[in-house]
């Protein structure tokens, strides 16, 4: 049983990454997928079913955590799953004591960094708040893990100095996501595009792909670009979706700056590849960030990626600012957009490092052992030692 903790509103790489772990695990492992609402987008919903997969909807969001734990437990009645497999959730704090309960084996994927409610990354257990250290008694419940397993080298080291006392169910090499390659565009369909869109072809064209939350820091991409306008460069926002107060208030910033013609707003969509592609630089503006998928597709398509130094970031990025660093970013956006050997030299490092980390089924073989293993060990006879 996979309980994502998700809400999905397109299909993207994580959607896509489900599945295939699905259906590699396919011969060994059936799957129930659990999330907190009904995915928006039928083909995936479909894709789903047709790799065999039952699909369930329990809301784990935090504050439905306590009150959905009789449905959690109807699930685990229905199924009696072998192994749960959280990830995006708060859940996984409350729900697998019960599922220990009920003989499940327990794994946890930690998608995100620990931070505070301002986004501050977390260095020790005093930096949680009360409320929180109270709720998982001082992060004990997570004795109710088989294994934990992190998404980047940062998440692994920055969890395992804080919960010490976890260090051997710590999984101590990251899981990185695999994402499969795909077939290079060519510059005649590119340039296609960019005219499509507006971009005439002597103009730079910098890309990023994040939701409209202040998490990940689009106000900071935008802030960087008024700082001090560069010429002959446009911006794609993609995923920022046009009906949220936030999205709107960064589109009116950009208009009240007078460089609201500099700015292509995509808003939420299923084809990031079909915009990315376009791309000359990408930008990951993160005030916290475990990984980001956006920025290893963007190393697949050989764009150069700037991140913020923050959590999984530097461990992809081409290079990094200091996170909220406006004249940082705007700097370094410069420099790429006017050298274009530092671009070629540095698209060719992108699509290295996206090669030897990132590329292929890694990720799903790891997955595929790590429930092989749990299952494994607990079919061991056991031999009491006096």
């Amino acid at each position: 049983m996979i309980v994502t903790g998700m809400n999905v509103t397109k299909y993207g790489s994580l959607e896509r990454f489900f599945l295939r772990l699905i259906d590699f695990c396919y011969s060994n492992y059936r799957f129930v997928i659990v999330y907190n609402d009904l995915p928006e987008v039928p083909e995936y919903i479909n894709q789903l079913k047709e790799t065999g997969c039952i699909l369930e909807i329990l809301s784990s969001s935090d504050n439905k955590v306590i009150k959905n734990i009789p449905s959690f437990i109807k699930l685990l009645k229905k199924y009696r799953p072998q192994i749960v497999h959280f990830n995006f959730s708060f859940a996984a704090l409350y729900w697998a004591p019960i599922a220990k309960i009920y003989k499940a084996h327990t794994l946890w994927t930690l998608h995100s960094c620990l931070c505070d409610k301002n986004d501050k990354q977390i260095n020790r257990m005093s930096d949680f708040s009360i409320k929180h250290r109270i709720g998982s008694l001082n992060g004990r419940l997570y004795y109710a893990m088989d294994k934990i397993c992190g998404i980047s080298k940062y998440v692994v080291t920055q969890f395992s100095g804080v919960y010490k006392f976890l260090d051997k169910k710590i999984e101590k090499d990251p899981i990185y996501f695999g994402i499969d390659d795909i077939p290079p565009v060519d510059k005649e369909h590119r340039e296609k595009l960019r005219k499509e869109n507006g971009i005439n072809s002597d103009e730079i064209v910098v890309a990023t792909t994040l939701f409209a939350v202040p998490m990940k820091g689009a106000d900071i991409l935008i802030n960087a670009a008024i700082y001090n306008p560069i010429p002959n460069i446009k911006y794609i926002i993609i995923g920022c979706n046009p009906n949220v107060e936030y999205t709107q208030s960064l589109v009116k910033l950009t208009q009240e700056k007078g460089i609201s013609n500099q700015f292509i707003w995509v808003g939420i969509t299923n084809d990031v590849n079909h915009w990315l592609c376009m791309a000359d630089i990408y930008v990951q503006p993160s005030r916290t960030e475990a990984l980001s998928f956006a920025s290893i597709e963007a190393l697949r398509f050989k764009i150069p990626v700037i991140g913020s130094n923050i959590g999984g970031l530097p461990e992809l990025s081409n290079t990094t600012f200091e996170v909220g660093d406006i004249p940082q970013l705007n700097k370094l956006i410069s420099e790429y957009a006017e050298n274009i050997k530092l671009r070629e030299n540095e698209s060719k490092k992108a699509y290295n490092k996206y090669t030897s980390l990132f590329k292929g089924d890694n990720s799903l073989r790891r997955y595929l052992k790590c429930y092989d293993n749990l299952l494994y060990h607990s079919l061991q006879p056991t031999i009491d030692t006096f």
